[in-house]
């Protein structure tokens, strides 16, 4: 039994990990990064560029004016699993005092895992942006991928994680 009680903290732990990256990743632009003639980057609602020449520098951040319906579609998608995610840490949150709760944790759980794959299927499909010049699922040579990407990625393997321990705590009476 105390083994459980760990085992559900990891999966909460788990879970409040995955929604703070996927909350990070919603909010930074930083998906796609090309350095052309300074530095620009692409996010799933707007595109930021250096102005190195302006006398007030910095960094300028707007929104997408014809944005790529697949990035428009992925940030719908994560946006619904933020809130799927959400709702399976506060399950499992709540399963630490009463254990069937950790079923409704698996419920949401798997439906934000099963949305967040599908945002990581639809996104690539928006490299055609006429701004980064590359073809579908393909990249050009220039660009490179952001750290909010790799967030996102980090957030779906967390997930999978979380889920494989929800299953073990479920299926722990029905093992050897």
């Amino acid at each position: 039994m105390p083994d459980q009680k760990m085992m559900i903290i990891g999966i909460a732990a788990t879970l409040s990990a995955a929604v703070i990256m996927s909350l990070i990743a919603l909010s930074t632009q930083q998906w796609i990064v090309q350095e052309l003639h300074g530095k620009i980057t692409y996010g799933l609602t707007h595109e930021c560029y250096e102005k190195p020449f302006s006398p007030e520098g910095g960094i300028v951040c707007d929104p997408y004016s014809n944005a790529p319906g697949e990035w428009s579609a992925t940030f719908a998608f994560l946006i619904i699993g933020t809130l799927a995610l959400s709702a399976a840490t506060f399950f499992a949150v709540l399963s630490f005092t009463e254990r069937r709760k950790l079923n409704d944790s698996k419920k949401y759980g798997i439906a934000a895992s099963v949305i967040f794959s599908i945002a990581a299927l639809i996104f690539p499909g928006g490299f055609d942006y006429h701004g980064i010049g590359g073809a579908p699922y393909r990249l050009p040579d220039n660009a490179e991928i952001g750290y909010s990407y790799i967030m996102f990625v980090i957030t779906l393997v967390f997930i999978f994680m979380s889920q494989l321990m929800t299953m073990k705590v479920l299926f722990e009476d029905f093992l050897p």
